[in-house]
């Protein structure tokens, strides 16, 4: 069983969610906010929170703006956006930290202890819901110092769970042979492009092959689907349920490409700027999680993601504690076809 909410932020936007609540009789349990991507609402999540409990967990999955209950743009906030993509990765920061603050003092939930393993606060963002968490980090000082004294006690980790947008690729990165919906000239109208959206991202690709060097052009990258979904039993209804393709029209691709470009370097900073992981969030650690039969698009980002890392590491940089995970015969819909792995593999993350 579990809730459904609207929280109200300070800055008067709605915000809808469903929430596992409180593991009976605990006092140390570990709250996970869950973010979703593009074109999927958090509706896909409630599954998991009759799972959380049995892992000292409490789950709560958000609907960002533009979805279901939540607060959706109005065209003149779209219009500067566009024009102004610095100001709409700070408004994510914004919109994310205040959900936070506002879900901490409305339900008392534990600190974090034990050095940030127990207890607290963890945000999880799937696909590119990962950009706004990157964005609340590299854009610290958008958040407010109010906001950031009250999550400080409470945020221990943040999760990046098959991130597909935290890097920008350059044509040089991507062959033309790659596939994408955004670029198929054949998809007409919205419901096409979320069909073929949905189709593609929850498919099984063939893994990244031993040794892999990196090239999108050696990876399982030409095809718009494979015989195998993650969706394919989905129903109408379902996919009415847990898709909202008019969301992805009106903001999602425009503001996703308006922010492509600073990608790179909002995940540089977030991760990897010596002042500002020690200035901001300095004790917040990071996991990134790949599966390892999604799409190209989000192989192709994690291991860039760690490439980076490991070079830093590697000249002895205090970046921001980072790990990786791999979960093999995973795809980019873990958390729907194996959602118990999904959560050990978070619980994993946090420890």
């Amino acid at each position: 069983m579990f809730s459904s909410s609207t929280a109200k932020l300070g800055d008067g936007t709605a915000v809808f969610y469903t929430d596992s609540g409180p593991p009976p009789s605990s006092s140390d349990y570990t709250t996970l906010v869950i973010i979703h991507g593009t074109g999927f609402n958090g509706h896909g999540f409630e599954h998991i929170h009759d799972l959380a409990h049995e892992r000292n967990l409490r789950t709560v999955a958000i609907n960002r703006r533009e979805y279901p209950g939540s607060t959706a743009y109005n065209d003149e906030e779209l219009s500067f956006m566009k024009k102004n993509p610095q100001a709409h990765l700070e408004s994510l920061a914004q919109f994310i930290s205040l959900f936070l603050v506002a879900f901490i003092e409305e339900h008392s939930i534990p600190k974090a202890y034990e050095n940030y393993t127990k207890g607290g606060l963890v945000a999880l963002g799937w696909s590119t819901g990962c950009s706004m968490l990157v964005s609340m980090l590299s854009n610290a000082s958008a958040v407010s110092p109010q906001s950031r004294t009250i999550l400080e006690p409470y945020l221990s980790n943040i999760v990046l769970y098959d991130p597909s947008r935290i890097y920008g690729f350059t044509p040089l990165d991507r062959p033309t042979t790659a596939y994408t919906p955004w670029l198929d000239r054949d998809l007409k109208t919205t419901m096409e492009m979320g069909i073929a959206f949905k189709d593609w991202v929850s498919s099984y690709y063939d893994p990244p092959p031993p040794a892999w060097d990196g090239l999108i052009a050696n990876l399982d990258h030409q095809r718009k689907r494979t015989p195998k979904s993650s969706t394919d039993s989905w129903t109408q209804a379902d996919i009415q349920r847990f898709c909202n393709f008019e969301a992805v029209a009106r903001t999602d691709t425009p503001l996703n490409g308006a922010i492509m470009s600073a990608m790179a370097g909002e995940t540089h900073r977030a991760l990897f700027d010596e002042k500002l992981v020690q200035t901001y969030f300095p004790r917040v650690k990071v996991t990134v999680i790949s599966c390892r039969q999604s799409v190209w698009l989000c192989l192709w980002v994690t291991n860039r993601t760690q490439t980076l890392h490991d070079e830093f590491v590697r000249r002895g940089k205090k970046i921001r504690q980072t790990q990786f995970i791999d979960v093999e015969k995973a795809n980019h819909f873990y958390h729907l076809d194996d959602p118990s792995g999904f959560l050990d593999t978070v619980v994993q993350s946090i420890k």
